[in-house]
Parts: C-alpha cells; sequence; structure tokens
C-alpha cells in the first residue's frame, strides 16, 4: 500500500509505503504502525543520475519509519554503491529550505500518518518519520508548526447536544459524551456574531483555524468538532466556554456553506458566532440579516504586502479573536 507525498524535486516523488509482506490474507490491508514486522516506509527512486562521474544511475532508497531496528536501504542500479548520492542529499536539503514545499511536504505527511493507528499521537508519529527521513539526507531537522497538531478526534455518534428553552423562557444547553454529560444556563444579553471580514485570498481562512485552534487548546473536553479541516480545510465546530455556547466557521467564500452554518449556530442558539466573510455580498448579507437578534462585531484582514509575513500576521490577528471571544463569554459552566 503506498501514498504519495508531495514531491521535493521536479518529476520525482517521495512514496510512503506499507510493506505487509507476508499476511494471511493479501486482500486484507490493515494499516498496522506499532507491529514493526509491517515495514512502514519511505521509497523513494531517483532520476537517473551521475556518480561518481561514470555512467548515470538510478537510486532506490528505503527510510524505514514504524522498526528504528531497520537500517537504510540504498540499492543503486550498475553499481556497487551503497550511500545515498551526494547530489541527491544536495537536491533534498535545497528543496527543503523552501517554506511552502517544506510545509507542504510536512502537512500531506501528518495526514497519511493520521492513517495509521498507533500507542503514540499523530504527532508523535510524524516527528518520528521527520527525524528519519532528515537523518537520512543529512539534515539537522524539519521544523513543524504546533497548529498542524491541536485538534481533536472526536467519534460524532457518541455525541448528543441538546438546548432547551424553558416555560419562563430560560434557556438550557445539554450535552453528553460518552459517560460525560454538561448543562449550562447562560444567556448573554444579546448574541454576538464576530466576523473576519476581507477579500479573497487574505488569510481568513488560516486567521480563523488558528483562533479555533487556540480556543481549543483551553477548551478541549467542551467540544464538538464537525469539520476538523483534515479533508475540507477548513474547521467548524461548537465549543462550550464558561457556559456560553460558541459556534466557529473558517469557510468564508461565497457558495460555501458558511450562510448554512450561520443559520445552523443562530438556530441552535450559540452566544457567540466566530465567522469568515466577504466585506460585501452573499457572505456578508448571511451575517447581518441577523442584526436583529445578534450583535455583529466586524473585524477587518487587510491586504500584507510581504509574503513571509502571512503567517504571523494571521497568528497576531488570531490571538486577537481568541480574545474577543472570551470577551463576551461569560458566566460559569456547570458540569453535572
Amino acid at each position: 500500500m503506498a501514498d504519495i507525498l508531495n514531491p521535493l524535486i521536479e518529476h520525482q516523488k517521495v512514496f510512503m509505503i506499507d510493506a505487509h509482506g507476508q499476511e494471511e490474507n493479501p486482500n486484507v490491508r490493515e494499516r498496522l504502525y506499532d507491529d514493526t514486522k509491517y515495514d512502514l516506509h519511505f521509497h523513494k527512486i531517483t532520476n537517473p543520475i551521475s556518480i561518481n562521474g561514470k555512467k548515470e544511475c538510478t537510486a532506490e532508497i528505503r527510510i524505514p519509519v514504524n522498526n528504528p531496528d531497520r537500517e537504510i536501504s540504498v540499492e543503486i542500479s550498475d553499481n556497487d554503491e551503497d550511500a545515498i548520492p551526494r547530489k541527491l542529499k544536495k537536491e533534498i536539503k535545497e528543496a527543503l529550505k523552501n517554506r511552502n514545499t517544506r510545509e507542504e511536504f510536512v502537512k500531506e505527511l501528518r495526514k497519511i500518518m493520521n492513517t495509521y493507528p498507533s500507542s503514540k499521537n499523530n504527532r508523535e508519529k510524524t516527528e518520528d518519520a521527520l527525524r528519519r527521513f532528515a537523518y537520512a539526507f543529512g539534515i539537522n531537522s524539519i521544523p513543524i508548526i504546533d497548529e498542524w497538531f491541536t485538534h481533536i478526534d472526536q467519534d460524532k455518534n457518541n455525541v448528543s447536544m441538546l438546548s432547551l428553552i424553558s416555560t419562563n423562557n430560560e434557556r438550557f444547553n445539554l450535552l453528553t459524551y460518552k459517560n460525560f454529560m454538561f448543562a449550562e444556563q447562560a444567556e448573554p444579553s444579546k448574541k454576538i456574531i464576530i466576523t473576519l471580514m476581507g477579500l479573497a485570498q487574505r488569510g481568513k481562512t488560516e486567521t480563523i483555524t488558528l483562533a479555533f485552534q487556540k480556543l481549543l487548546d483551553k477548551y478541549s473536553r467542551n467540544a464538538i468538532i464537525i469539520d476538523d479541516g483534515k479533508d475540507s480545510g477548513d474547521v467548524k465546530a461548537i465549543l462550550f466556554i464558561n457556559g456560553a455556547k460558541v459556534g466557529i466557521e473558517s469557510q468564508g467564500d461565497p457558495h460555501s456553506r458558511q450562510a448554512r452554518s450561520v443559520d445552523e449556530f443562530v438556530s441552535m442558539g450559540c452566544d457567540v458566532i466566530l465567522v469568515a466573510g466577504r466585506t460585501r455580498g452573499m457572505t456578508r448579507n448571511s451575517i447581518t440579516k441577523h442584526k436583529d437578534t445578534h450583535e455583529i462585531v466586524s473585524y477587518h484582514k487587510y491586504h500584507t504586502k510581504c509574503k513571509e509575513s502571512y503567517h504571523q500576521v494571521n497568528c497576531e490577528i488570531a490571538r486577537s479573536l481568541t480574545r474577543l471571544v472570551e470577551h463576551y463569554v461569560a458566566e460559569s459552566f456547570e458540569e453535572l
């Protein structure tokens, strides 16, 4: 079983291969990370390269991931070399110097490693794989970003939520998850919609995702993850924070699920809604139509000229949005 990682060198690919080998039923392909008899490894076949000034040869490289006792394997056609060619090491190093290339490679690896259940969490598995890849090519380290690994995987079938209005018009929220039950009674004087507004391609999705992850770090126990962003690239979730229900949606493009999410969060009685949107048009209208029942707080995301500072600016705005959400969240959360 093979998964293709984003290429680091033009016209070349890196594979993550799960070599089962001796399974009784070859049609059954389980992804077994902790059982080291199953060989999970990076697999790379190079384009023809010149070795020691001799004729061009291809190199086939296997870098073990789940079994530290296995050695790196290098096979070079028509050659007695058993080490990774210097030219290839140099090409890999040069490719990983590019931030976008490096981050796409790590993100793709993170997704693949998440498909292998293990006693280790996904960050640990990804870090192991990156260390072995870096060592093989003479690289000190390949950095990762904390926010890529701060999501929670929950079985939606184990989660239920109910919002009730009592006869004296008080609202009660009930959340059950497995053997836990939470209840809260809170009603801010006016509900809030916080909108991160901006033109297309301004980093609104990443900014709201970062804000969501910061809140999730602090309030993860009381969270319902509707979309963790693995497949869609966007997050959608409900957090229970200090007695208030907070709905978060990172999609903000026209014809996306943004308008539906806003309506759903409103109908579920969310006290604070954090959502992306454009400065005008349907995404703006999906929010302003609730102005009679919600206070609309707009936070504008302007263009950043320096591409290298995109992520830094997004992190700063995410911190501001996090503080804004917490500012509007009041009362206490009662755990039964």
